[in-house]
């Protein structure tokens, strides 16, 4: 009798400590929820558009693919002051879409190219309002103005150059390329694009949207420089067992007069820029930025900014003082960083911007 009486009190004691135990939780989840309920969600303000209009550089914060985190970041280079999430804040707080891959300036209007989102975003550059959109795009890539009145887009899988109507917005036709077409460069009545996939650079009559010729270089075309002697620099990043290499490409006979190449098994030669006299070309590695003449028969053995560690995912050189521009991606997960060096060389400045910071581009 005495052990019964023991476990019915055992019992009644665990039955009061379940209850006790719900209780509590049950006040918990609704002290959370009453928390949760009064908090307020700040509201989006409007970023005031005399900075805006002062900050003299944008930063294209690519995002993370399917993420839909892409963002605008500026930069005045007087003040040091940034500006982040310029498009959102701006735009009653509509996101700026998946992949933000490249802009493009015409006169006040910046053109947004949106890969993943399959569009191109108009906005004006002085309060980056939006303006308008290109749809029917599969996988927008670059730009090219052409006239007032037409731009060519490049695509990655579309396998054709979009042909644009600027005064209407809207796509008016495309030229079959045939594969992944990158950046573009117009001289004289010509574009030159780089199809990667074909190893070639397309020559495009642009009166007549169409193909004239296909310039063979080396494994996967990629960037377009033009110097000052009008000589066309073309950086093929390798694939595979084929290494990397830079041409130099005569834009009149269509032949190629300097072939740059790193045999190196840890060799690569990524984007590049050439300095405001466009006599001097800079180029990345696995290590860092490397620098060369044009007139230089080697590609540089010394990094003329070393990595040191970091991820340089892209950089940009200001076409009115020479400098430097390098975007550290760093994990592609956190915000990333933009370090600022003169045309020297030296460090001048660092500051935080979006995720995958991939390209920087100078206001006019």
């Amino acid at each position: 009798m005495e052990t019964d009486a023991r476990k019915k009190l055992l019992d009644q004691d665990q039955l009061e400590d379940q209850l006790m135990r719900r209780d509590c939780t049950f006040l918990l989840a609704f002290g959370l929820f009453a928390f949760m309920a009064c908090e307020k969600t700040e509201p989006i303000t409007p970023i005031d558009p005399n900075r805006i209009s002062a900050a003299d550089v944008v930063v294209v914060n690519e995002g993370n693919f399917q993420w839909g985190n892409a963002s605008v970041s500026l930069y005045n280079s007087q003040t040091d002051e940034v500006l982040e999430e310029v498009f959102r804040n701006n735009n009653q707080d509509v996101p700026l879409g998946d992949v933000f891959q490249s802009m493009t300036q015409i006169g006040s209007t910046g053109y947004l190219v949106m890969n993943n989102s399959n569009h191109i975003k108009l906005v004006d550059l002085n309060t980056f309002k939006s303006l308008g959109r290109i749809d029917q795009l599969n996988s927008p890539r670059y730009m090219l103005p052409i006239s007032q009145q037409k731009a060519y887009v490049s695509d990655l899988y579309e396998k054709a150059i979009y042909v644009v109507d600027l005064q209407a917005k809207q796509v008016v036709g495309s030229i079959t390329a045939g594969g992944h077409t990158e950046e573009m460069i117009l001289l004289n009545g010509r574009a030159f694009v780089t199809q990667v996939d074909s190893n070639e650079v397309l020559v495009i009559d642009t009166q007549q949207d169409s193909i004239i010729h296909r310039i063979k270089t080396a494994a996967s075309p990629r960037y377009l420089e033009l110097d000052k002697n009008q000589k066309l620099w073309v950086s093929c990043t390798g694939r595979g067992d084929q290494p990397s290499a830079l041409l130099q490409i005569n834009p009149s006979s269509l032949n190629i007069e300097k072939r740059l190449t790193d045999q190196s098994q840890a060799g690569f030669i990524g984007e590049i820029e050439l300095s405001p006299n466009k006599e001097e070309l800079y180029y990345l590695s696995h290590t860092g930025l490397k620098k060369i003449s044009i007139t230089d028969s080697l590609l540089s053995a010394t990094d003329f900014i070393s990595s040191q560690n970091r991820n340089i995912y892209g950089f940009s050189v200001n076409p009115s003082n020479g400098e430097i521009y390098l975007c550290d991606a760093i994990d592609f997960q956190q915000n990333g960083r933009i370090y600022q060096y003169a045309a020297s060389g030296a460090l001048l400045n660092d500051f935080s911007v979006g995720i995958i910071p991939g390209d920087v581009y100078f206001k006019p």
